[in-house]
């Protein structure tokens, strides 16, 4: 295991939302290198973790990607709700061409990704960091059919929101 392999699982075993999800992918997977797409269900992953979750299609071999699913407060984070829609029309720029490339590197390689990216939204005054994991899912043992993401996203909007919301509960 190298530097940035060793950062990225102590930045997962970090938060409690990432090492539990990846916890229920490892166990799941068994001696596996991914479990089949029916073995995670929505129940079985942390309550914390549901509005964080992406399901993503991986179509003829990851040469294109749909989003299945967006968890809602993914959605809130980024301003939209890409359900349903291929993620190189939805997504543009550096973002789409980095995202792709992760897709297809866990897809080749078989093993989950992680990353952390930063983005302005909106006019530029508001900052976007998001921590995504994406863990492979096989249907059929061989190849990647669909990735299992958690993605916490917190902005410079929400973490004001929240700060002002643990102020006025300190106050009262």
């Amino acid at each position: 295991m190298d530097d940035a392999q060793r950062n990225a699982m102590a930045d997962i075993a970090g938060d409690a939302m990432l090492a539990g999800v990846y916890r229920v992918w490892d166990e799941k997977r068994r001696e596996r290198f991914a479990p089949t797409t029916t073995d995670i269900g929505m129940l079985d992953l942390p309550p914390i973790a549901l509005g964080n979750i992406i399901i993503v299609d991986v179509l003829r071999g990851g040469e294109r990607f749909r989003f299945r699913l967006i968890g809602s407060k993914i959605a809130a984070a980024s301003g939209a709700d890409f359900t349903g829609r291929y993620v190189d029309e939805a997504l543009s720029g550096w973002m789409r061409d980095t995202v792709l490339e992760q897709y297809r590197a866990i897809v080749a390689q078989k093993r989950p990704g992680f990353a952390t990216v930063e983005f302005g939204r909106g006019d530029q005054r508001e900052s976007v960091r998001n921590r995504r994991l994406a863990m492979p899912l096989s249907s059929d043992g061989i190849a990647v059919d669909r990735l299992l993401l958690v993605s916490k996203a917190s902005s410079t909007r929400l973490l004001l929101q929240e700060d002002l919301l643990n102020l006025a509960l300190n106050s009262e």
